[in-house]
């Protein structure tokens, strides 16, 4: 995330200007540290962001998930991915976006014909009210990119602009998907934000 504040960083902030019990507000939470940190350090944690994504990342962070409800969003997700073909929307938009390399050039042709299927699957489905919803599309999200064996896409480097490299590998998506999002759920159980 462009401009992600560093964990440490947002703690000690936290730490310093608020005490247990309090609410902690922040109304640009980008990918959630703050409102993290806060619930890790026993603060009433609200967040809110004008991005879709911000919102979506920040719940998954702060707001209690049923591993059940997720593995019915994965199983509903799969089923897209077998069944529906990707809309001309998601295909043009695709097409239309650019870094360095065109987007298929960083997913291998079965794994990314999933990713594009998954895109239309979180718009269709969007509710970010849904704290399960948003861990599971938060999660797809943090297994796009690449550098990290987790990761769907190619090898690259960690800046945009440089192309990716590599071999192609097939990577099931909703196999590394549902890894993701049940070990971000041992970790919630284990702070106790759950």
């Amino acid at each position: 995330y462009q401009g992600k504040l560093k964990p440490a960083i947002a703690h000690n902030l936290v730490q310093i200007f608020s005490k247990a019990g309090m609410t902690v507000l922040d109304p640009f939470s980008g990918s959630g540290t703050i409102p993290y940190e806060a619930a890790l350090l026993g603060r009433n944690a609200l967040a809110f962001d004008i991005s879709d994504m911000s919102v979506a990342i920040s719940n998954a962070k702060i707001r209690n998930c049923s591993a059940k409800r997720c593995e019915e969003i994965i199983a509903s997700l799969e089923e897209y991915i077998q069944t529906s073909k990707v809309t001309k929307k998601t295909l043009t938009d695709a097409e239309d976006v650019c870094f360095n390399k065109s987007i298929s050039d960083y997913f291998e042709a079965e794994t990314y014909q999933e990713v594009l299927k998954a895109r239309d699957y979180f718009i269709q489905t969007k509710d970010l009210r849904d704290p399960d919803w948003c861990l599971v599309f938060g999660s797809l999200l943090h297994i796009l990119h690449g550098n990290r064996p987790y990761a769907l896409s190619r090898r690259r480097h960690p800046l945009t602009p440089y192309a990716p490299t590599g071999e192609f590998e097939r990577k099931h998506l909703t196999t590394h998907l549902s890894t993701k999002v049940f070990k971000s759920l041992e970790e919630k159980r284990k702070t106790s934000i759950v």
